[in-house]
């Protein structure tokens, strides 16, 4: 083989080596792009992990035109339960209140949805962090990333967040109040 052509042969490898490396980079972009768009659009559904309560109080409740921000009530705690008179949801329609025992702190809240359904979760929007919620017509709505939720089915409508409505958390309604199992709230962990 001629001097010229062994020359020519190098150069001709050289750019192919270095094509399969800049194509090789190119491929791992491309799929750390696309998996970092799935883990952030957040296609996966979030994880149920209590049932809530079904109290119902038998009539609709219509939120229409209506703000409403939470009402910040004392929670009682004792004998292993949280207890929250069920008097201060139907008077103040969206309550927050607070466990907070032994160096454990956590945020909850309560209103009737518009189906007549008492919901009481965990007032926290796992994401942006934020514990402050308010409620326009038929939607709640975190104050800190404005993600809205459909109020009746915490299903996820637009923003940021959808996949972290407040969470439901079982409760009881007895003697007029309503009870939460202290270990379920001790239990809780913020949604991956």
């Amino acid at each position: 083989m001629s001097q010229k052509k062994q020359e020519f042969m190098k150069r001709k490898n050289k750019k192919t080596g270095g094509n399969r490396v800049v194509i090789g980079v190119l491929i791992v972009l491309i799929v750390f792009a696309v998996g970092a768009y799935i883990k952030m659009s957040g296609d996966a559904p979030s994880e149920v992990r209590w049932e809530g309560g079904d109290y119902n109080f038998g009539q609709a409740v219509d939120y229409s035109g209506k703000i409403l921000t939470q009402e910040s009530i004392e929670l009682t705690v004792e004998d292993g339960k949280a207890i929250i008179p069920l008097d201060y949801v139907t008077e103040n329609e969206f309550i927050y209140t607070e466990y907070d025992k032994d160096d454990f702190s956590l945020p909850l809240m309560s209103y009737i949805s518009p189906t007549g359904r008492l919901v009481t979760a965990i007032s926290f929007c796992e994401p942006c962090r934020s514990q402050s919620f308010h409620i326009k017509g038929e939607e709640i709505i975190c104050d800190s990333c404005n993600t809205k939720w459909d109020l009746a089915t915490l299903d996820g409508i637009s923003g940021g967040c959808l996949n972290y409505p407040p969470e439901e958390i079982d409760y009881q309604v007895d003697d007029g109040n309503i009870v939460i199992s202290e270990n379920d709230i001790r239990s809780w962990i913020p949604r991956d």
